[in-house]
């Protein structure tokens, strides 16, 4: 088989398969030491105990941790593991081992399981920390007043690049399939080379990801060094996930070297608890990397996680925000009173525009409009059929067409990307948004597909990372824009429009409405006219009388003995008595008259006499009838209460007055009645 055939034929998920969190060695900058968490004897120590202890490593096995490091240490390292369940604690001390001198160590200390791991390499200085101090207040200083994201992480790699004296330090954000878009550089010395560019996933498989969440900040002093093994007791392997000194993958190592970097430190920026970028430092020459100076970078990028999300909340809000405005000018189109669709056609260009959008299709309860671009009804079912999914709540959205369902060759191969939303529970009405293709360049640094060698003819060997980092375009056809938060988000709210607002609060309005209009016009609580629209009909009344040459009777009508049946009983007994009385008076009049409440126990009848010479003998005949059902007893809870009524009759043309006027002189006429002793009636010109 040939090479080229050989490297085909290579797995190209080993990567992810590669065992980096148990390497079973260190890098040499550093020592560490294992020991029991209980008894705290060495169970594994790493294999340059010759140069750091002057003791080798087979015999340190087994013995107290104190009898290596000196008590004053063991006792710091002990204390730093006590009640350590998750994370590291850096400490210092005085490595003082047997037969060579002191040496100050700064520490790291961690658990794994049931074991003490203790990472010590040489402290640093004091005067480096009190430099740090500088840096800490310049980087927080001009970072706490970026406007967004990208320039915070401008800023950011400067002041890292000032404090670390690294050649390069790039900011690195991962996109959802975990390719890397280098957001920021800055370099020391050097020409930019990488801002812009794009790195593929593989080139961080899934496992170092895993790790990079999990160990904040990792350092490689110098890729050329010769790993140190560990020495160790027992034949389980020590999980070094959390280790400063694991050794690193010889596939990363020969990456960097493809790269022309010989030392690195990358410090992970963690977003909601989620691996969201990285900031990467390189050096061409070896670079030591103090405790101190690593302390300040993990302490920034930690407050650049907090920055970043607080930057990317604002920056989605203030996109959701202004799609929602678009929503809500919708809802208040729909409270006036207009009908949807011709409120989403009246809004159409601006509610396109809010989710980016070329059309939208909206159904509901078997209606369909589509603003922006039509397409066909089959492609559209194909698409809705495609994205429903048994959640019927959720939001399906893709910025490319499955093969299945592209409408190729037709009208509307326009269509390179969806987001569909059920309205309905069983998927029947939906929203379905479309967007047209996006095509765009990624500026890769190098060509993104990894090649990988099969030593042995063996398929399974390792991969060879990428020599090529230039520059390496790939054109990117047939997929839309990229559906984000702020428009699933919108949509929701949208949803939420159409359900609540069209199925609920739109009728509720109308209801509303008409309930407003009729407390206007009726009293609440006999559901009769009230004086207001009393009223108006009185004013009809005597305009079509003026016309006609009829006449009109307005009987103004008080309860007698009405006031001690509330006092007895109650303003309920007495509404109830209110009620009772109100349906009589209603149901005794001709449809052509009206009855309305117009004050406490009060009514006015209004009432056409179609022959002008007979309004007398009409208005008796009526107030007669009044008074006889007034009289009747009503019964409210099976107590029977008696009650009256006075009557005052106004007679128009008799008296040609206004409505006004003409209520008026029936209101008097019916305190003559009143005076008289009740139960009867009176003529607003004193007529018996």
């Amino acid at each position: 088989m040939s090479q080229e055939a050989r490297i085909a034929v290579i797995d190209l998920t080993h990567c992810d398969r590669e065992p980096i969190h148990v390497p079973e060695q260190i890098q040499p900058f550093g020592l560490m030491l294992v020991s029991d968490g209980r008894s705290g004897r060495i169970t594994r120590v790493s294999a340059n105990t010759d140069a750091w202890l002057d003791t080798p490593p087979e015999t340190c096995l087994n013995r107290p941790l104190a009898e290596l490091t000196g008590k004053p240490l063991a006792e710091t390292i002990r204390e730093a593991a006590r009640g350590l369940d998750t994370g590291h604690r850096v400490t210092s001390g005085t490595l003082t081992p047997g037969r060579t001198g002191e040496r100050a160590v700064s520490v790291t200390v961690h658990r794994v399981g049931d074991e003490v791991v203790a990472e010590m390499e040489p402290d640093s200085p004091i005067e480096l920390s009190r430099s740090l101090l500088q840096h800490q207040v310049s980087a927080i200083s001009r970072t706490s007043k970026a406007a967004g994201s990208d320039e915070l992480l401008t800023l950011a790699v400067e002041e890292i690049a000032a404090a670390t004296g690294y050649m390069r330090v790039l900011a690195y954000r991962f996109d959802d399939a975990w390719n890397g878009d280098v957001v920021a550089e800055t370099t020391n010395g050097v020409p930019p080379r990488f801002e812009g560019h794009h790195f593929p996933h593989t080139d961080i498989p899934a496992q170092a990801r895993a790790l990079y969440r999990r160990n904040r900040i990792r350092v490689i002093p110098d890729i050329e060094y010769t790993p140190t093994a560990l020495v160790t007791g027992t034949d389980q392997p020590l999980d070094m996930s959390d280790c400063l000194l694991r050794s690193v993958s010889p596939v990363h190592l020969e990456y960097l070297r493809n790269m022309g970097v010989t030392a690195t430190l990358v410090m992970s920026l963690l977003v909601e608890g989620e691996l969201w970028g990285m900031i990467v430092c390189q050096s061409d020459t070896p670079k030591t990397m103090p405790q101190p100076l690593r302390q300040f970078c993990d302490t920034l990028a930690r407050m650049l996680g907090l920055q970043i999300e607080s930057h990317l909340r604002r920056e989605i809000d203030a996109e959701t925000v202004a799609a929602a405005e678009e929503i809500d000018a919708l809802r208040a189109l729909l409270q006036a009173g207009t009908d949807l669709p011709s409120a989403l056609r009246s809004r159409s260009e601006r509610l396109l525009g809010a989710f980016h959008s070329r059309s939208l299709i909206l159904h509901i309860a078997d209606n369909r409009t589509v603003l922006g671009e039509q397409i066909a009804a089959a492609t559209e079912r194909r698409i809705v059929d495609h994205a429903a999914t048994p959640e019927a709540d959720r939001i399906a959205c893709a910025d490319h067409l499955a093969p299945e369902i592209r409408p190729e060759g037709t009208e509307d191969s326009w269509i390179a990307g969806y987001m569909y939303l059920p309205i309905s529970r069983d998927g029947e009405d939906y929203c379905l948004w479309l967007r047209g293709e996006n095509p765009f360049s990624i500026p890769w640094a190098g060509n993104p597909e990894k090649t990988g060698t099969d030593e042995g003819h063996d398929p399974a060997s390792r991969l060879t990372p990428r020599r090529s980092f230039e520059l390496w375009l790939e054109e990117v056809r047939g997929t839309s824009e990229a559906w984000r938060i702020p428009q699933r988000r919108a949509a929701y709210r949208f949803r939420e429009l159409l359900r609540m607002q069209l199925a609920s609060e739109y009728r509720a309005a109308r209801i509303r409405e008409r309930t407003l209009r009729r407390m206007a016009t009726h009293d609440d609580l006999t559901e009769l006219p009230n004086r207001t629209l009393v009223m108006d009909r009185l004013r009809k009344a005597t305009d079509e009388a003026q016309r006609d040459g009829t006449a009109v009777l307005c009987l103004f009508i008080d309860l007698d003995g009405f006031k001690p049946v509330n006092d007895a009983y109650g303003h309920g007994v007495g509404d109830e008595v209110l009620k009772i009385l109100a349906e009589r008076l209603a149901e005794t009049l001709r449809g052509s008259d009206s009855v309305g409440r117009v004050g406490g126990d009060e009514f006015v009848v209004v009432a056409r006499v179609n022959t002008h010479r007979r309004w007398r003998h009409a208005g008796e005949v009526l107030a007669e009838r009044v008074i006889d059902l007034a009289a009747r007893p009503v019964t409210v809870d099976e107590v029977t209460h008696a009650v009256g009524c006075s009557i005052g009759i106004a007679v128009f043309p008799e008296i040609d007055a206004s409505p006004e006027a003409l209520m008026q002189q029936a209101d008097q006429a019916m305190y003559a009645a009143k005076g008289s002793g009740g139960n009867t009636y009176r003529f607003a010109d004193g007529s018996a």
